[in-house]
């Protein structure tokens, strides 16, 4: 049985998506099945992955299926292989081929209107939970890249899941922010479910030259209830392959970011959910 991890932070800008395609692209190359699903209306992880959203390839097959169909059997083919994976490691045979061990549920633009349709049809927020834990069977982890917002399609995927991930930039509005959020995965955990598990945080958009970056690792760092899990640099490498639908572990493996993900995933492929 998998596990599902939600990657949230009520700001944007903070490496969600970045996280959420580098630690999946890692645990596939450590050998296993991961499902990404894009919760975002604004699609960034399907952009990251080389896709246009609701492209005539996709048909009419997004997430908003993980909410709206009522018969779990009907998500089971609700997820695609990516592309660019499947060309890069056809270009590049020394690296191992997990074309078929990454998959993604595309984002919509229709997301946008779910927070409306979830405020009046009470029945979406529980089939989303049946439909994509109905798929925790066919992997061993999904990752859930969730909106920039404590709404309601991002409390689903927290109640949904096993385990959060908590991507942060070191700026002072992110760890404000970092409050109202704690509440939200407390009250989760409280009424919802109390089997979920704060696996951490991960500083993005590190930069050990400011003073300021240093202090709010030093305060991550002495954070009992979210660990510290890795801090990735900043630097143009992270993003140089989303032009090509890469994440920077297949695009620059050698590169400080790669490492730190792949260690991040090594941690999580610990973890006993």
């Amino acid at each position: 049985m998998g596990a599902i991890i939600s990657v949230v932070n009520e700001k944007g800008g903070v490496g969600k998506t970045t996280t959420t395609y580098n630690l999946s692209t890692a645990l596939a190359l450590k050998g296993y099945r991961v499902l990404m699903v894009d919760l975002d209306y604004q699609c960034s992880l399907t952009v990251s992955c080389g896709y246009v959203p609701d492209m005539k390839e996709f048909g009419s097959t997004n997430t908003t299926d993980l909410f709206e169909k009522k018969d779990p059997s009907e998500v089971e083919d609700s997820f695609f292989t990516i592309d660019s994976i499947e060309e890069f490691c056809k270009m590049h045979p020394g690296t191992p081929d997990i074309t078929e061990r990454l998959f993604l549920t595309p984002g919509t633009i229709s997301m946008a209107e779910m927070e409306n349709k979830m405020f009046i049809n009470d029945k979406i927020r529980p089939q989303f939970i049946r439909n994509i834990q109905s798929l925790k069977p066919f992997f061993h982890y999904i990752l859930v890249d969730c909106p920039p917002a404590l709404n309601l399609p991002m409390t689903a995927a927290l109640i949904a899941s096993d385990g959060v991930l908590i991507p942060v930039k070191p700026e002072a509005l992110d760890f404000y922010g970092l409050l109202a959020l704690d509440r939200t995965i407390k009250t989760v955990q409280e009424n919802l479910n109390p089997d979920l598990i704060v696996l951490g945080t991960i500083l993005n958009l590190y930069r050990a030259t400011v003073k300021s970056h240093n202090e709010y690792l030093i305060k991550l760092g002495a954070d009992t209830e979210r660990p510290l899990l890795g801090t990735v640099k900043e630097t143009a490498i992270v993003t140089k392959g989303v032009e090509m639908g890469l994440p920077v572990v297949l695009n620059s493996p050698n590169s400080q970011p790669a490492k730190e993900f792949i260690s991040i995933a090594s941690t999580i492929s610990e973890i006993q959910f």
